[in-house]
């Protein structure tokens, strides 16, 4: 065990890892992070809860360069379950070492076609930081291959583990990165802002030797996370159905669902397509749909008339993410949106060719595309800091994934005025 150092010989520690020179200052959970592992060097895993925005990717580097300089790690592997979070992490890190810390770092992911040039850069100290999705690690080879690096490059290992919640103890991805914690690393980092899985299976590292917790609540006391107001509407509808015609609310629409699919199940309809055939009376209907895109088409255009610090107005500051059902469902949304003159509209979603959603992602982070339909594609790990009305359309309930799709509109934007 290793001598707890002082509480001076952990100030001087930290002040190290920031130096004075950089415009960058930690936020309260960031720095409480860092304090816990400069204070005790014993430390194997320690797991920070962080909300969406806070800023788990400067997490990451400050643990990483903080335990660096206790000696401790030389080489960081940081796992992700999806492409769009590893495309963030490649895109961004290298540049960001340089701009924060100063340091020249090379950082390289670990595919079917790059296993052999990540291997080679590992281990000739050519390359710093290994990016993997989890989905690439349950191949054998790569696997294999990561294992390798883990134990036998010579290298001293931390491991990030961004979205820790996606790994459960007993599901597929749980137990590929538990095998992967099999090679010791130095030290292992989990990140989430969702300490809990909609399914209640317990989520890795369920007892880590330190954690950090910072609440939506205190991230926006910092001023870290932007307020959000949630409008949920119920409002009249003129709806036919077996021939009667009938006025009610959504609410009371809602639960005539519910009896039209258990009736639709007494008539040996199968449970998921009386379902989705109930969806489908609300999904594709004007007079359901058109308050709720007209509320959040005036949201918009509201935020965009009002000026940023630099006294020009907002347009390219304030951009709209709708969460679709399905892909007839995003396509249906993105016809209605294009009827407003003044707005474009596109969907992106995991049917759809990846070169077209790469352009779809790339128009509406540019501004080239105002309204952008999302199906299960950007709901975890897409960031723009322009995302700032959310229109929910795909009916997901009560559940973590809730919360990671409120997470795409929480980010802040520095150019514009905090309200």
């Amino acid at each position: 065990m290793s001598k707890m150092p002082s509480i001076k010989a952990c100030k001087a520690l930290i002040k190290k890892v920031l130096p004075n020179n950089q415009p960058y200052s930690p936020r309260k959970g960031q720095l409480e992070l860092i304090e816990k592992l400069a204070a005790n060097p014993d430390i194997k895993t320690i797991k920070a809860v962080f909300p969406t925005g806070y800023g788990k990717t400067d997490a990451i580097e400050l643990s990483y360069k903080l335990a660096k300089m206790q000696g401790r790690v030389d080489a960081l592997m940081i796992i992700v379950p999806s492409k769009e979070q590893l495309s963030s992490y490649l895109n961004g890190i290298e540049k960001d070492f340089r701009r924060k810390w100063g340091e020249e770092i090379v950082a390289l992911r670990i595919s079917r076609n790059m296993l052999p040039t990540v291997s080679r850069h590992v281990v000739q100290n050519n390359c710093e930081v290994v990016i993997a999705t989890c989905q690439a690690l349950m191949s054998k080879n790569n696997q294999d291959c990561a294992m390798r690096l883990l134990r036998d490059s010579g290298r001293r290992w931390m491991i990030a583990l961004d979205e820790l919640h996606r790994y459960g103890e007993e599901t597929s991805w749980g137990v590929t990165v538990g095998r992967l914690l099999e090679a010791n690393p130095e030290l292992v980092l989990g990140l989430t802002a969702a300490d809990q899985r909609t399914d209640g299976m317990p989520v890795a590292m369920t007892h880590p030797d330190e954690s950090v917790v910072v609440t939506r609540a205190q991230a926006i006391e910092e001023k870290a996370i932007r307020p959000f107001v949630a409008h949920v509407h119920d409002y009249l509808v003129t709806v036919e159905l077996d021939g009667e015609i009938d006025e009610m609310t959504t609410k009371e629409l809602g639960e005539m669902q519910g009896k039209y699919i258990e009736r639709r199940k007494a008539e040996g309809v199968p449970a998921a397509k009386a379902k989705a055939q109930a969806r489908d009376f609300l999904a594709y209907k004007d007079k359901y749909i058109s308050p709720l895109v007209q509320n959040a088409v005036d949201c918009l255009r509201s935020k965009r008339e009002k000026f940023d610090k630099n006294g020009l107005f907002c347009k390219n500051q304030h951009r709209m993410l709708v969460f679709a059902r399905d892909q007839k469902h995003a396509e249906h949304l993105k016809n209605y949106f294009n009827k407003y003159g003044e707005l474009s509209a596109d969907w992106l979603g995991e049917k759809r060719p990846e070169e077209i959603n790469e352009q779809v992602l790339k128009d509406f982070l540019s501004g080239k595309l105002d309204v952008m339909i999302n199906v299960n594609k950007a709901s975890e790990g897409f960031n723009c800091v322009q995302c700032s009305v959310m229109l929910f359309l795909n009916d997901v309930g009560p559940s973590v994934m809730i919360l990671q799709q409120l997470g795409r509109g929480l980010r802040r934007n520095y150019d514009i005025k905090w309200e």
